[in-house]
């Protein structure tokens, strides 16, 4: 069975160790030159990082074009300008200056530049380093093989965004206004004609609105009070106008008059007064309620006005006041009382027939009323309506108009660069300090356990105190090695002579492997060793 070595202290340990020293550091330099070895195939990657400002004085003034809050169009802006700087089209046409394609295969040149782009731009990090409502501070990364590249590509991009944002920007504020122009008209057309479908209603069809409703109302049941009291008055006239008939039959003696007495007909006067009185109206309704001839209430004046001028002319200016049949002063007296009942029942059936006509005119309005008053209120609230929207497309469109003009001032949008990218002096993969870490320090911990399992596998009795625990004897004294002098001679070339060589070997290639990685990390090809040179 295998000894079982006794480790109580820390100088067991070391002692151990040093037991199988050349196996600790033979293991501990193969890890480490491995590690190295293999980083020195891998293919080296350097990143670059520029910085730039992106400056937006008008803060989001297409927010109006949208309808979306300031805060919802700066998250969006932000959103989106990572995908236009850093677009497969910008990505292809910086490369392209670049000369980055020209060792594509001549066929399916189409199908590998697409992928070339795709992997470029799969390297291109574009992150926010500080943000706020005017000033975002912008950092573009690219990370390639070559460091000339990796420095030289993110510039351009930036210098290439820079160039398209201000003739895209105005590109799309060019659009918008031609877009909201176009709506606007629409509006205004839209607009015009409800204006004139509402200024037609109100003149076929007057009280659509309320204020002028309520003065209907009034007139006609003043109308319908007047039509009333006249029809009461007129049977009154007439009646009394038959009882003095009768008594003027009664005492006339003869059938034919004495004596004719003609006089003014007073149904001119009030004829005329009528006139004038129809006359201020039509005057009052065309200048101050500004009522154009084709409005119905317009109408009816003139309707009534040229009636009343049709009366005057067909009225007689001269009367029979009084027709004597007999002597004597009982007779005059009776053929004037029958005269002015006469006059007077005529005067009220003028009157009559002229409030009858207001009453009739106000139910013929009352009977289109409804229909028209609800249409009229629908126009109404379309024209609101309209109006409402109008105003916030045209405030939409001076916004539009004050963007364009700030950005064609260069005052709405500005990129600034703040940090040219510049060329890297190492690699951002594989870090030298992350590789010298893994090769050393874990070819440390490589040869602490390789050395650790040869220790438990180890069969040998090294010691005194080994042979006594395993034997179970009692030791009375110890007998150095004895060995011929070429043993010894061999045992010292051993010493002196070839594990001192090893070590220089070890640590040359060490050395040798450390510096071709600073080299290649520095992007540097000075002369090697052939087997150090990997392209």
């Amino acid at each position: 069975m295998a000894t079982e070595v006794r480790i109580q202290t820390a100088r067991d340990v070391v002692s151990v160790y040093l037991r199988h020293s050349r196996t600790f550091i033979l293991s501990w330099w193969l890890f480490a030159i491995l590690v190295l070895a293999l980083v020195l195939v891998l293919p080296m990657q350097y990143t670059a990082t520029a910085r730039f400002e992106h400056r937006t004085q008008a803060a989001l003034s297409d927010e109006g074009l949208s309808g979306v809050t300031s805060k919802e169009a700066l998250e969006a802006a932000r959103t989106t300008l990572p995908q236009e700087l850093a677009s497969l089209e910008a990505v292809g046409a910086v490369a392209e200056k670049l000369k980055m394609f020209k060792d594509l295969p001549a066929t399916n040149n189409d199908l590998a530049k697409r992928l070339r782009i795709a992997t470029i731009a799969s390297r291109v990090t574009v992150r926010y380093e500080k943000t706020s409502l005017t000033v975002d501070l912008i950092a573009v990364s690219y990370t390639d093989t070559d460091p000339d590249l990796a420095f030289t590509f993110p510039n351009e991009l930036i210098q290439r965004y820079a160039q398209n944002v201000p003739a895209e920007a105005r590109k799309r504020l060019r659009d918008s206004r031609d877009f909201l122009t176009g709506r606007v008209k629409d509006y205004d057309d839209q607009l015009h004609k409800l204006n004139d479908k509402k200024i037609q209603l109100e003149t076929d069809t007057p009280g659509l609105m309320e204020n002028q409703h309520g003065d209907i109302v009034y007139r006609d049941q003043l109308a319908r009070s007047d039509q009333d009291a006249v029809r009461h008055l007129l049977q009154i006239a007439k009646q009394k106008y038959a009882r003095l008939q009768a008594l003027k039959k009664e005492s006339t003696t003869s059938s034919e008059p004495t004596e004719t007495i003609k006089g003014p007909n007073p149904e001119m006067e009030r004829l005329g007064s009528e006139l004038r009185e129809y006359k201020v109206q039509l005057d009052l309704a065309m200048t101050l309620n500004h009522m154009t001839k084709e409005h119905p209430a317009v109408k009816t004046l003139l309707e009534r006005i040229a009636i009343m001028e049709e009366r005057i002319r067909n009225t007689p200016t001269e009367i029979v006041l009084q027709k004597v049949f007999g002597a004597g002063a009982g007779a005059d007296l009776l053929a004037n009382q029958v005269a002015a009942a006469q006059a007077e029942v005529e005067f009220l059936e003028a009157e009559y027939d002229r409030v009858t006509s207001q009453v009739a005119g106000y139910e013929e309005m009352y009977a289109h009323y409804g229909p028209a008053r609800k249409e009229y209120s629908q126009v109404m609230d379309d024209i609101n309506r309209l109006s409402t929207e109008a105003k916030s497309w045209q405030a939409r469109y001076r916004q539009v108009e004050m963007a364009m003009s700030a950005e064609s001032a260069n005052m709405r949008t500005d990129i600034a660069v703040v940090e040219k990218a510049k060329k890297p002096d190492s690699p951002s993969f594989p870090r030298l300090t992350t590789v010298f870490g893994v090769a050393f320090g874990g070819g440390l911990l490589f040869a602490g356990l390789l050395t650790f399992l040869a220790v438990r596998k180890d069969r040998t009795i090294a010691t005194v105190e080994e042979a006594v625990d395993y034997f179970g004897l009692t030791i009375h004294g110890q007998v150095g090695e004895i060995s011929s002098g070429r043993a010894q001679l061999a045992q010292r070339a051993r010493s002196y002579v070839i594990m001192p060589l090893v070590i220089v070997l070890m640590l040359v290639g060490t050395a040798l492997a450390c510096s071709r990685l600073i080299l290649r990390a520095q992007g540097s090809n000075d002369v090697l060793p052939a087997v150090f040179h990997v392209q």
